[in-house]
């Protein structure tokens, strides 16, 4: 069904999404806003999107997505997570502009390049020069210009990073539970060691150990947290996230 969407029902699930995240159900008032779309066009909308089943929708009632309706706005919210971090932490795209560009480009851009853009982003937060180095200096164009020497320095300054983390890496990696964790700390998954429903479904979005976390939010009253790894944006019990083994970053 996804695959015969247009790109302007996408971002109507999207936004659905989002309403129903904040406030559990969303009005069409709510979608109108968020969208900057007049009311007859959510309306119209709305009753294609019930139709075909993605969404819940009786006239001046609740919206609430549907089973399926959910799998595939977050399949879009996941591309436009993707390529925003891409377009901010590889090319140094303002904020502004990478929101914009993401949202056009998230519904043309396929599964498999939408992996292969994850492995990059994980590559550049592992690699020696990665994060805010590459972005200063070896993003999409380097800093150093096409001084030979530079490169000579830059890349022995790489090596003896290697060197390091090897020697930390034969010492042991520390290791601490996703739960230890607090807001803003990042990791890499290390092992998901319980097989409740939450873990399964880790597993089951192809979330493997190798992946980079990051904390966003933890709600000590409700026992829960919320993470965000490889464009998903995940919020587990902590009794959950104690299964879940990280080396911190």
């Amino acid at each position: 069904m996804d695959d015969a969407l247009s790109s302007s029902m996408e971002d109507y699930l999207e936004a659905i999404l989002h309403i129903t995240e904040q406030q559990k159900v969303a009005r069409p008032k709510d979608i109108s806003k968020e969208m900057g779309v007049t009311a007859p066009s959510v309306t119209k909308a709305l009753q294609w999107l019930s139709k075909h089943s993605l969404v819940n929708y009786v006239p001046f009632g609740l919206v609430t997505l549907t089973k399926t309706g959910e799998r595939v706005a977050r399949r879009v919210a996941r591309r436009h997570e993707v390529l925003h971090d891409f377009l901010v932490q590889v090319l140094a795209v303002d904020e502004k502009s990478a929101q914009e560009a993401a949202c056009k480009m998230e519904h043309a851009i396929s599964g498999d390049i939408l992996e292969r853009l994850i492995k990059y982003l994980e590559f550049i937060e592992m690699c020696p020069q990665g994060g805010t180095q590459w972005i200063e200096g070896l993003g999409y164009r380097c800093s150093q210009g096409r001084d030979l020497g530079a490169c000579e320095s830059c890349i022995e300054t790489c090596l003896e990073d290697v060197r390091q983390k090897k020697k930390v890496l034969g010492e042991g990696v520390k290791q601490v539970t996703l739960a230890e964790m607090g807001k803003g700390d990042r990791g890499r998954i290390v092992k998901v060691r319980s097989k409740s429903r939450a873990c399964r479904q880790i597993v089951e979005m192809g979330i493997e150990p190798g992946s980079i976390l990051e904390v966003e939010q933890v709600t000590p009253a409700e026992e829960t947290m919320e993470i965000k790894v490889k464009g998903y944006h995940i919020a587990l019990l902590e009794e959950d996230a104690a299964h879940i083994m990280v080396a911190p970053l």
